[in-house]
Formats: C-alpha cells, structure tokens, sequence
C-alpha cells in the first residue's frame, strides 16, 4: 500500500478512536499528525490543493489541543 493509503486508514482509526474518547489529547495529536504527514504524501504525488487541505486539518486539529491543553509543553512546537 502507498503511503497516501497508509495514512488515510490511520485517518479514518483516530477519528473512530475520538468518536469514543472524544476529549482525548493524544488521539487528536496522532490524528493531527497522520494529516500532516497525509499532506506531505499527496504533496510528493503533485497534488497542491490537496496537500493544503490536509495541512490546514492537521493545524486546526492542533490549535484546538492547544486550546484544550495550554499547559502542554509538546503541543507548541
């Protein structure tokens, strides 16, 4: 399997994982991550657009664990 189809299967298992655990910050982290890394996967295939849009979740994903977690010294970087 490609890596695009690799990270989009992690996808859909975080956002099964938050369905049951919706508060947990390390379920947003790994989804947040797994939209990054998703990006730079589509990003390599030629796809701007798409890439943007995986960047974009991954950076509202983590401005929402920021917000949530002021005091977590992982989420600021």
């Amino acid at each position: 399997a490609d890596a695009r189809q690799a990270y989009g299967e992690a996808i859909r298992f975080n956002e099964q994982m938050l369905a049951l655990d919706a508060r947990n910050p390390e379920i947003k982290r790994r989804l947040a991550q797994n939209h990054g890394r998703l990006g730079q996967a589509v990003l390599r295939s030629g796809s701007l657009g798409d890439a943007l849009g995986n960047y974009e979740k991954a950076l509202e994903i983590n401005r929402e664990l920021l917000a949530e977690n002021p005091n977590d010294a992982r989420l600021r970087y």
